[in-house]
């Protein structure tokens, strides 16, 4: 029951969506969505332990690297999953705009900053590392 629940909502979490979507989906009847209880929930007691787990194959394979004396090589997708888990993104580059606009910008407020800069993101290759440039938030109302 808890995998079909997680199956609807995990991918509405990380398309940067707001609260009331995720209770809204959540719930059959979202006439009254409220304070959003069950999607504070997820969101509070769930994602922590979902982005942990998948933050874990990075650890692991880096630990295997590390182990074997080698320097980690690994998919920037993979390296930054667990972050991305947990802040609401679906790709490192809304991971770097979401931790570049800082907490004072909400997460959907981030989302939009990204969807405004994404035409002008050029494509790197799959093992880049996550450097963040001075992008400009602004606050959204």
């Amino acid at each position: 029951m808890a995998l079909a629940a997680i199956s609807r909502l995990l991918p509405i979490w990380m398309a940067g969506l707001p609260l009331n979507k995720l209770e809204a989906e959540f719930l059959e009847d979202s006439a009254n969505l409220g304070q959003c209880e069950y999607a504070r929930h997820f969101v509070l007691r769930l994602v922590p332990d979902l982005a942990f787990v998948a933050g874990l194959p990075a650890r692991l394979l880096a630990a295997r690297a590390k182990k074997s004396g080698k320097e980690p090589q690994l998919a920037t997708v993979l390296a930054t999953l667990g972050s991305a888990v947990r802040e609401g993104c679906d790709s490192p580059e809304a991971l770097a705009t979401r931790i570049n606009c800082g907490r004072a910008v909400s997460r959907v407020g981030a989302r939009k900053v990204f969807e405004r800069l994404r035409k002008f993101a050029s494509a790197g290759n799959p093992t880049e590392s996550l450097k963040l440039h001075g992008i400009a938030c602004a606050q959204q109302k």
